[in-house]
């Protein structure tokens, strides 16, 4: 199916991890151009400091990656810091233009982090609709198939999903989660 990501360009924070890595490659098979970055406190930092400037930037996707469950201020700054870190960097940039798509890879939906990840991508998703920015989460627990979470953010990031805002996705074993 073509998603109509051809020609865009877009950044994937956590692609060093299962879901960033699956996310970047079938992102590039349907013909975007996408900017890999590990996960990390810095990806904001990072986002501005690359070639490709934020104003060049169509999508982002945050990837937590492995969020501790016993350490509740490495899973926030994972799971919750980084994610808002990069979403300010780019949010404004893509509302200027009138367009983007934002989709955060959320830590477990049981765990702490993993609420207010989700929260998060919320708040921003509706300060910015109106601005043509759609912001959404998708909740991957570490049992899920990364190509399966890969295929719903890549669905996320394209034109189809243009009437998508705010939701939070589960997929998998993660779809179960929440009660």
């Amino acid at each position: 199916m073509d998603l109509g990501l051809a020609g865009r360009v877009g950044v994937v924070t956590g692609a060093d991890g299962e879901v960033g890595a699956a996310t970047a490659r079938l992102l590039r098979a349907e013909g975007a151009e996408v900017l890999e970055l590990p996960a990390g406190p810095g990806d904001a930092e990072r986002i501005l400091g690359t070639p490709a400037e934020p104003d060049a930037v169509d999508f982002l996707v945050t990837v937590a990656g492995a969020v501790p469950d016993d350490d509740l201020r490495a899973a926030h700054e994972l799971g919750v810091m980084a994610p808002l870190r990069a979403m300010k960097a780019v949010a404004p940039v893509l509302a200027a233009r009138g367009s983007g798509r934002i989709v955060n890879v959320c830590p477990p939906a049981r765990s702490v982090a993993g609420a207010a990840a989700r929260s998060l991508s919320r708040l921003f998703a509706d300060r910015y609709a109106k601005q043509g920015v759609l912001v959404n989460a998708l909740c991957v627990e570490p049992a899920d198939d990364p190509e399966a979470s890969a295929r719903e953010i890549a669905f996320l990031c394209s034109a189809r999903a243009s009437h998508v805002a705010g939701a939070t996705w589960t997929i998998g074993t993660a779809a179960g989660a929440i009660d």
